[in-house]
């Protein structure tokens, strides 16, 4: 499938959706010990537009272990660069239910979309099944 990049704005779109519902759940449980500043939320959304823009190497790769891999490592590579410019890296460094956190939300996240994905093919395929009976 040949991906344009208004494909690439819109899975960064989307990233942004997912890394504010995860910068809220930091909020909701306290994880962030400091008021949300402009500059943090710009930051997180810059990041999360990237960490989503970046899930494209799945549609030019496939799903596979190494991309996967790819992906994961550069999500993190992405969250230190922006906990380091908020000034939060010394707190996600000396936290491990920091760095919990964010597997577990990067795990929730897949887990999200796999589902979306998974109930997008059935409804997709159950009318064309209803499209094909009528023929």
């Amino acid at each position: 499938m040949k991906k344009t990049f208004a494909n690439i704005i819109t899975e960064g779109i989307i990233g942004i959706g997912f890394g504010s519902f995860s910068y809220l759940v930091f909020l909701l449980f306290k994880w962030q010990t400091t008021l949300p500043t402009a500059q943090n939320i710009i930051s997180i959304w810059l990041m999360s537009f990237l960490i989503g823009a970046l899930t494209e190497i799945f549609d030019f790769y496939g799903m596979s272990i190494l991309t996967l891999l790819v992906h994961f490592c550069s999500t993190v590579i992405l969250v230190l660069a922006m906990t380091a410019y908020n000034g939060w890296l010394a707190t996600l460094s000396h936290s491990p239910l920091a760095w919990t956190s964010v597997i577990g939300l990067y795990l929730f996240i897949w887990l999200t979309l796999f589902t979306y994905q998974h109930l997008s093919v059935k409804r997709i395929n159950q009318k064309l099944a209803q499209r094909n009976q009528k023929k």
